[in-house]
This record gives C-alpha cells, structure tokens and sequence, in this order.
C-alpha cells in the first residue's frame, strides 16, 4: 500500500511488539531520495494518513521512516534489527478538561504505558491493537457508565475523539432521562386510562403498523 506512495523508495510490513506487548502491524519505509537526499515528504505522520484513506483503521500500521532498511548477508530485510514502534505521544497535547483526563488516566494510559498523554494522538499509531481497541471500550463502559461503539471509536481513535463519543452519549442519556421524567410527570395528573394510553403511544410511535 505505502509503496504507491510518491515518495517511498522501499517498504516492508511486519508485526512488532507494541505498547503492553501487544503485536501491532508496523511498516517501514526508506524515502525517495531528490538530489541524494531524501525526500522531506516521506514522514511517519503524513504516510499513516494516506494508509488510513485507503484502509480500514484495524488494517492501517505504525510507519516508521528509515535512512535504510537492515539487510541480512542474503539481502532480505532483518526484521530483528528493525527498531520497535516508538511512543510517539511524548510532546503531544495535554488532556484539555475532566473526561480527556480521566481517560488518559484511567483508560489509555495504563493500557498503552504512556510517558506522556497526547489527546490528538492515534491509538494506532501509538501502539494500540485492534484487540486493545475492544478493552477501551469495555472500560469506557466501566469508568463513565455508558456504551461506545467499537466503530465509532475505530473511526475517532484518539483521546478527543473518545471523550467527544463520550460526551455525546451522555447528553443523549441525560435527555431520555429528562423525557422519562416529563412523562412520569404528565401521568401523575392523567387517569388510568389516559396513563395507559400514553404509554401504549410511546411503546408504539406508529401506532402498531
């Protein structure tokens, strides 16, 4: 896939250890080189977008550019000597309110052993797993009480993107709370059979067709 990249000269796929030692898809690329050097254009950040435009996010790696690609004496790449996955958050946006903390603190820190929380940062990127992905959003569930999608966090897989998904969802909670009790107060004033007619309303909207 990076290989229709402009600028990359080379690229190979593996699976690496990641964060926690989860296996993570890794690819990495030598630039084009442009008058001997190479090309400026070929950075990590800019080659995992155009991956993630053409796959889905469980598909799309870790790119790390290389000067060169490690060889063994036969000429094929040495997967071994190919460095790990970095921690790519270091210097990365602080959490900017109580849900973005709360999720670097107790969700995605201590499942990707972060040294430094960056809420723009891609969960991929930095090392997640599809596998991992499914743990964040069973703790989503466990920490702030409410259900996330696994596509939607697919989709928005950083920090800002969780705690927009979670905010979301808890203002649809809080407004079916607030119909759930504008309703309880209408029955209060209705009788029995006007009660059950508006239950009977709200359990079938289309009035049973």
């Amino acid at each position: 896939m990076l290989l229709g990249h402009p600028s990359v000269q080379q690229a190979v796929a593996v699976a690496r250890p990641g964060a926690g030692g989860e296996p993570v898809l890794a690819a990495y690329v030598t630039a084009q080189q442009a008058g001997g050097y190479a090309s400026e254009v070929a950075d990590a950040e800019g080659l995992r977008a155009y991956a993630a435009s053409r796959l889905p996010g469980y598909m799309v790696p870790v790119v790390v550019v290389l000067d060169d690609l490690p060889l063994t004496p036969h000429g094929k790449v040495d997967v071994a000597a190919l460095p790990l996955p970095v921690d790519q958050a270091a210097g990365g946006t602080a959490p900017r309110d109580a849900v973005e903390e709360q999720i670097c603190r107790d969700i995605l820190t201590p499942l990707l052993e972060w040294t430094s929380p960056d809420v723009e940062g891609d969960f991929f990127a930095l090392g997640g797993s599809s596998l991992q992905a499914t743990i964040v959003v069973s703790r989503v569930r466990a920490v702030f009480g409410i259900d996330i999608a696994l596509a939607d966090f697919f989709s928005r897989p950083t920090v800002a993107g969780l705690a927009d998904l979670v905010r979301t969802a808890r203002a649809e909670a809080a407004g079916e709370q607030d119909r759930l009790l504008a309703v309880f107060d209408q029955i209060e004033n209705m009788s029995d059979e006007e009660a059950a007619a508006l239950l009977d309303s709200l359990q079938n909207p289309d009035g049973g067709r």
